[in-house]
């Protein structure tokens, strides 16, 4: 299934690219064959109506493009512009060029009334109203990015101008807009109570989002780190980056912060934000899908995710203006090519990869969606209520709707991983244990064949006649039982049990093998020991008087002692003394 991965890529390539090639004329705002051009006409005059499906609507002007923004408010006045009914999207110069608006509007009511004047989009760096009064241009109202806030004149979150306009009165207005992106700009006049609804409407929209990716940010900061390290780097780089391009390419630094970020300044790092998007969700998938490894073909093909990855993010954030194109088409290409990848995956029994194949589609469907109105704005629909304005922007609800499906089909699939991973650690713990219970039980079983062994084996050199001498293993067994009476020879309560102990056996067996070698009891075997260990006390001239020896040798009887020394030497320790004395004189 991978392998048609590269013809389907080509063929999507193809397409959008025919498609965004056939629409050049109505980006650049040309009319179509039975629209005439007609230089210096002065414009349709704005009729202010209370009915409710005029409320918003297209605003009908005369524009003059301003390409390298050399027209001063003085000037413009003197300017040609050009009316032109049949269109509703202008053309914007690259940074540094205006687009300049002549309009006139009419209010036939008995009393004054309020409204706004703006671009249904909201990118845009100023957007300044002014009034022409007198032969000359004074300024009514201003916006933008790089407005301060002290000077806008409206501090709702939609970009719009506002301005009075008093019973009765018809007056001419000239609007410039400056520094558009993407660069089309599709003015609109709105009543002032259907601009706040149109505005609170946007910006909750846009919270939603904001707020959402922030807190799947955090979450992959909290959940992730515990299951695969490299899971919450890249996806909280992913979410972060979303988080970042909302934040930006909605306004709220400058709405909210009171920070100007102007065209020049913003768009760039938006495009950056936009790239590390695929470029994080690439390498995230890299890792999500690893189980089982990848074939060159597919390992090859990530290589060439990321490769691209960088190289249309540098191209967007190197020219904003103009090679902007190829990074949003390769937002949609990614999702389309990771998406075969973990079918592929998934038909392999990767039980996760099919939530991701989820995720995936809507990541891919959303942003498809929301690419195609990026590149083909919506006209006006009469009549245009404010849910009527948010059905008409594709671009906000597919991109609403990528933002907030493929995050939770993504953790969908990553609990899959997690539970597949617990049910596999469960199953390995259970084979480990039983492996150490069998290892446990042979080593017993081993131990138990060689002591029946080395009993045999004694036995039989016990048992042998013949032999005028002890077993090696006998006899050092016999040298340890007596190096250990002999360390302990001092201590009173050192009995049997506590020589057993010692030697790491049973009293039963000491008795047995004791017997065996030495033809005592352990009892007998220690006092044997003592009474051995006191004549050499003696002999070598340690102590002075009986009563030290018989201490130093373990007794606690003095005459005790020296009636089981007469028994064992046919002497008394006083006549062993009385031994040594002829050599001490």
């Amino acid at each position: 299934m991978t392998r048609s991965c590269p013809a389907w890529i080509v063929l999507l390539l193809s397409g959008v690219l025919l498609a965004c090639f056939s629409a050049g004329d109505v980006q650049a705002g040309k009319a179509g064959p039975a629209c005439v051009e007609q230089p210096g006409a002065a414009p349709v005059t704005n009729v202010l109506s209370d009915a409710a499906e005029d409320q918003v609507r297209h605003l009908s002007a005369a524009y003059f493009v301003d390409l390298k923004g050399s027209s001063d408010p003085a000037g413009i006045v003197s300017q040609t512009f050009i009316t032109d009914t049949c269109i509703e999207r202008y053309p914007v110069p690259s940074p540094g060029g205006s687009l300049w608006f002549r309009f006139d509007v009419h209010n036939p009511h008995d009393g004054a009334r309020n409204w706004f004047v703006g671009i249904s989009r909201s990118n845009l760096d100023k957007l300044v109203l002014y009034e022409y009064e007198s032969g000359a241009l004074q300024i009514a109202s201003r916006t933008g990015r790089v407005t301060s806030p002290e000077q806008r004149s409206s501090d709702l979150f939609k970009t719009g101008t506002p301005f009075q306009i008093e019973a009765g009165a018809r007056k001419t207005y000239y609007l410039q807009v400056s520094d558009v992106f993407p660069p089309v700009a599709m003015p609109v006049l709105v009543s002032a109570g259907r601009f706040a609804a149109w505005s609170e409407t946007y910006n909750t929209v846009s919270m939603l989002i904001l707020g959402f990716v922030g807190m799947m940010a955090i979450v992959s900061l909290i959940v992730f780190r515990h299951v695969e390290p490299r899971f919450f780097q890249f996806y909280t780089l992913y979410m972060f980056s979303r988080f970042a391009f909302t934040l930006i390419n909605d306004g709220w630094l400058p709405q909210v912060f009171g920070l100007p970020l102007s065209g020049t300044v913003g768009t760039p790092l938006r495009h950056l934000f936009a790239g590390l998007c695929p470029l994080s969700l690439i390498a995230f998938c890299h890792v999500l899908l690893s189980q089982n490894g990848y074939s060159k073909l597919q390992q090859s093909v990530f290589n060439m995710l990321l490769i691209v990855a960088v190289a249309v993010t540098a191209l967007a954030m190197l020219r904003p203006w103009t090679l902007y194109v190829p990074l949003h088409l390769f937002a949609v290409v990614v999702p389309f090519v990771l998406f075969f990848i973990a079918f592929g995956k998934h038909r392999a029994g990767i039980v996760h990869a099919r939530w991701v194949c989820a995720g995936l589609a809507c990541l891919m469907g959303g942003l498809s969606v929301a690419m195609y109105a990026y590149m083909f704005q919506a006209k006006l629909l009469v009549p245009v209520s404010v849910p009527d304005l948010i059905a008409m922007r594709p671009l906000t609800l597919g991109y609403f709707f990528a933002v907030f499906a493929e995050p939770i089909f993504m953790m969908i699939a990553i609990s899959a991983m997690m539970a597949a991973k617990n049910r596999t650690a469960v199953m390995q713990l259970a084979n480990l244990r039983r492996e150490v219970m069998a290892a446990e039980q042979q080593r017993v079983e081993v131990d138990k064949n060689a002591n029946a062994r080395i009993e045999r084996l004694e036995a039989t050199l016990v048992d042998n006649t013949g032999t005028s001498f002890l077993a090696p293993v006998e006899q050092r067994f016999l040298d340890r039982a007596t190096d250990c009476a002999l360390t302990h020879a001092a201590e009173e309560g050192f009995g049997a049990r506590e020589l057993a102990s010692a030697l790491g056996v049973s009293e039963k067996t000491l008795g047995r093998r004791l017997k065996q070698a030495q033809g005592l009891s352990p009892a007998a075997f220690i006092r044997f020991v003592r009474l051995n260990n006191a004549r050499n006390l003696i002999l070598l001239r340690q102590h002075s008087t009986v009563a030290e020896v018989a201490h130093a040798a373990g007794f606690s009887s003095v005459s005790h002692f020296a009636k089981l020394y007469r028994q064992q030497f046919r002497e008394t320790p006083s006549e062993t003394f009385k031994l040594l004395k002829p050599a001490s004189g």
